[in-house]
């Protein structure tokens, strides 16, 4: 019988309800025909093995569990439970929907991309230029190039930049760019294919390359035959920075006489001497209706953090990614997830955008006249000929009100049969109170204790990746160490609650702790530090996706981390199998094949104490 117990942990179809404890004494719980079948064939192919092995490094995780019934059971399951317990108070606008996103092939917008696989040593580098270098693009700092041996010794490649357009009729200027730098087209491309109206949602002003990218985006819109109406709302002009010491006044104004400066000069830099038509084109930016304000609560820890772009409710764009260039087009990028889709979704989700609206304060313009564009009016869904799938639409209005995502996320696990599998930046968070005295603030997803009756309730399959890096300014505020000894001791609270008891040799810790896998973020096996100085924290690998992907079925894709805080989050419950198996396919199997080898060890057998060592290399316990 202890060989069964220790081939079926093997399988992962056992866990710690496998074995209880009742007025008898132990018990063994009956098994199905199904199950004990199973057990019987992993008795023979995996006599040798030990459960802290168990898993390929590439499995799917949709095999025979990915069917449409899961996907229609996850989706009724989260659907359940964003209708219930609803806070809407005076809200206009619900913040969750019913709905269906259309994905072409090119949907996932993953960033850097091409570089699994790869040594560091291999990928650009140095790509940034100074104004007035030899061949460097005076607007974005890249090097000018015509074919791909210009930008060898950079490990790039010579490729057109599409957001160097400012206007439609131009070229796009070929530079030496990384992988990362698609990211500014993928956003250029939907915020410039708007006709009628554009809305940009965001964390904070744009940076560096994102901002140069808006100007023309923008100012290729108000020279347009089509403008439209342009929205931006940000939470405020940095993060980790009170709002009441960065006033929005003058952010509108700056972008303005940036996009006029921009028409007085040509793409390579000139001053343009068709005067005429410079004044035109500046009169027409001045013209622009273009509002901008802050999301921010007053005197409370709320702010926007959804990540949004929408062009004429036809076409959209989010996820994780925020307009920042150091963490996406520098040579050490931090790995980030969003989508492209369309569909009917898609004014469903611009009526989300309004209320955020609603709780928008602050008028970020300042000397610039109102031109106040108020609420949208929500247009028809657009008819695509795209693939269609079921979503369901989960914000979260945080201090604001009604926040459907954590209950979402609390039934997608809750109602996990086979398998969870989860790419995020923290599982918990740890936030400095008085860091110079060792004090934190360290909590928990209000989906944890879904998460712990997934795993010791319904011998689900659990794989964790989350970002390499600790450091609050950084991207990842617990490491994995501390993160995957907290989620060990939850394991082990939960499964003394339940009276488990661990097989003959093995302590109760070590036990629930072989009952998932946790691996630090890479995109190359044994690669754990990006090239150079190994010293600093941002040599190791950041990420910051927020994916959860259930039974190979149904999976979240947004703007809502696993941890928690009280901000305006917007993402998609997709219920697809076809969908899934795409993501899967192109991202996480992935990310599991680069990390998994350097997963997290359960140390000793015997050993009942979660214990930790921290980056000063103490051993900790918690």
């Amino acid at each position: 019988m202890y060989s069964l117990i220790n081939l079926s942990k093997e399988a992962g179809k056992l866990n710690s309800s496998f074995l209880t404890t009742g007025t008898g004494g132990l018990q063994l719980k009956i098994f199905t025909k199904q199950r004990l079948s199973t057990i019987l064939l992993f008795t023979t192919l995996l006599s040798c093995k030990h459960v802290s092995d168990r898993g390929s490094e590439t499995l799917s995780t949709g095999s025979s569990s990915a069917t449409e019934d899961r996907s229609e059971a996850l989706h009724k399951a989260v659907l359940k439970a964003v209708t219930e317990n609803q806070e809407n108070g005076n809200l206009k606008v619900p913040a969750w929907f019913e709905s269906k996103v259309a994905l072409d092939t090119n949907w996932i917008v993953q960033s850097p991309d091409g570089y699994w696989g790869k040594s560091a040593s291999s990928l650009p580098k140095d790509l940034g230029c100074a104004i007035g270098d030899e061949n460097c693009d005076p607007q974005f700092l890249r090097r000018l190039c015509s074919t791909d041996s210009d930008c060898k010794q950079f490990n790039a490649a010579c490729k057109p930049l599409e957001s160097s357009i400012y206007e439609s009729g131009q070229k796009a200027k070929t530079m030496c760019l990384g992988s990362g730098d698609s990211l500014l087209d993928r956003f250029y491309n939907v915020i410039v294919s708007g006709e009628r109206e554009v809305d940009i949602t965001t964390l904070s002003l744009p940076m560096n390359r994102f901002y140069e990218m808006t100007v023309n985006a923008l100012t290729r819109l108000a020279l347009s035959q089509n403008v439209p109406s342009v929205r931006i709302l940000l939470s405020g002009v940095k993060t980790h920075s009170l709002n009441i010491l960065n006033l929005p006044s003058g952010l509108l104004p700056k972008l303005v006489v940036d996009m006029k400066a921009r028409v007085a000069k040509d793409q390579a830099g000139n001053l343009r001497t068709d005067t005429a038509q410079v004044i035109q084109d500046q009169k027409a930016i001045d013209n622009l209706q273009i509002e901008m304000k802050y999301l921010s609560k007053p005197l409370s820890l709320s702010w926007n953090h959804a990540k949004i772009i929408i062009a004429d409710q036809k076409l959209a764009i989010q996820g994780g990614h925020n307009f920042y260039d150091p963490d996406y087009l520098e040579d050490r990028p931090v790995f980030d997830l969003s989508m492209e889709f369309s569909g009917e979704a898609v004014p469903k989700v611009t009526n989300f955008v309004n209320q955020l609206w609603e709780f928008a304060d602050l008028y970020a313009a300042k000397n610039v006249p109102s031109k106040n564009i108020g609420s949208r009016k929500i247009m028809g869904p657009t008819v695509s000929n795209l693939p269609s799938y079921p979503a369901i639409g989960v914000g979260r209005f945080g201090g604001y009100g009604d926040n459907p995502s954590d209950r979402a996320f609390k039934a997608l696990l809750f109602n996990a049969k086979h398998t969870i599998d989860i790419a995020q930046e923290d599982i918990y968070s740890r936030i400095p109170v008085l860091a110079s005295l060792g004090a934190y603030k360290i909590t928990e997803s209000v989906a944890l204790p879904e998460l712990v009756s997934a795993v010791l309730d319904h011998q689900v399959r659990l794989r964790i990746v989350q970002s390499d890096q600790e450091s609050f300014e950084g991207y990842g505020m617990m490491g994995l160490a501390e993160g995957h000894a907290r989620l060990v001791k939850a394991l082990l609270e939960g499964a003394k609650k339940r009276n488990v008891v661990a097989p003959p040799g093995e302590s109760l810790r070590y036990y629930v702790c072989t009952l998932f896998e946790h691996a630090p973020w890479r995109f190359n096996k044994g690669q754990d530090r990006w090239a150079g100085d190994r010293s600093l924290d941002v040599s190791k690998i950041g990420s910051h996706p927020k994916l959860i992907i259930v039974d190979g079925s149904s999976f979240y894709l947004g703007s809502h981390n696993f941890y928690p805080a009280s901000l305006q989050e917007f993402g998609f419950v997709i219920s697809s199998v076809k969908a899934t198996a795409d993501i899967q396919k192109n991202y996480w199997d992935k990310v599991w094949w680069a990390s998994s080898p350097d997963k997290a060890d359960c140390g000793d057998k015997s050993d009942e104490s979660v214990t930790y060592v921290d980056k000063q290399g103490k051993k900790q316990t918690i």
